[in-house]
């Protein structure tokens, strides 16, 4: 996995970390957003033939991680630790995403959604192209997907 520093740094974190952080930083706790970005994260993974982890930490994906990604000033711990001590999350907070992770659910919300943008920032450019389609809204997010 190349967007790793070192195979010891990612062999210390444990996968669930990466998982719940990236639902965590990307819903603010919010567990039905968070089923649909795990969603996001495995139709990803599939379509690449990667794993979740992998799709999580590609860079300038999901920008929660790009201090570890993309600028590199901060190490996988470092990010992982950040949000587990960011002041809007409580440990039930955690829990459900932890929860979510352990237990993850076995229909897809977003109907094979690959990707999806936050109502309150600007319309991607690539939300704008004639291929790309919304297949579900939320109370966050726009999710869809790329048609050939």
């Amino acid at each position: 996995m190349e967007h790793f520093k070192t195979a010891r740094e990612y062999s210390s974190t444990n996968d669930k970390d990466i998982i719940a952080t990236t639902l965590i930083g990307e819903t603010g706790g919010n567990v039905e957003d968070a089923k649909h970005v795990y969603w996001v994260l495995k139709n990803r993974a599939n379509k690449r033939g990667t794993t979740m982890i992998h799709e999580a930490l590609r860079p300038k994906q999901f920008s929660m991680w790009n201090m570890y990604t993309v600028k590199k000033t901060k190490t996988l711990q470092d990010t992982i630790t950040f949000y587990k001590n960011h002041k809007n999350w409580y440990q039930r907070n955690w829990d459900d995403m932890y929860t979510l992770v352990a237990n993850p659910p076995t229909i897809d919300p977003t109907q094979g959604a690959t990707n999806y943008y936050a109502h309150k920032k600007v319309l991607p450019y690539w939300a704008k192209v004639k291929s790309w389609v919304e297949t579900v809204t939320t109370n966050l997010h726009t999710y869809g997907k790329f048609i050939k």
